[in-house]
């Protein structure tokens, strides 16, 4: 997951560089209105969508990253530094009195403590 996470980021970033490139060359053939093989009006849909695949390979490697975590893949620098195999695992619904929380500030008799139904 660690190269399909990495490959990722590459990719992201060829279509981040090629999103400010046709992206400024498009502005500027718009701009001077100078006659172009292509036209800018596609040379920026063309930009825009790259910007869209980038925030999609962003996310694939945010999802490959999480999922590393949860594979307990310290093959990842990230992971070994952050994270060890004694980490209990995430549950849908906490029991109570795992997480702590604040007291509600109204009073003791309050109906909006977050905690009170532990009691």
């Amino acid at each position: 997951m660690a190269a399909f996470g990495s490959l990722a980021l590459l990719i992201a970033l060829a279509l981040a560089a090629y999103n400010l490139l046709a992206g400024a060359v498009a502005l500027r053939l718009i701009a001077t209105g100078q006659p172009a093989p292509i036209s800018p009006e596609r040379l920026a849909d063309t930009a825009r969508r790259a910007g869209i695949a980038g925030f999609v390979a962003v996310t694939a490697a945010a999802f490959a990253l999480i999922w590393s975590v949860f594979a307990n893949d310290f093959s990842i620098t990230y992971i070994m530094e952050h994270s060890n195999r004694a980490l209990p695992r995430p549950t849908s619904s906490p029991r109570c009195g795992a997480v702590r929380r604040a007291p509600c500030c109204c009073g003791p008799g309050c109906s909006l403590r977050m905690d009170s139904s532990c009691g």
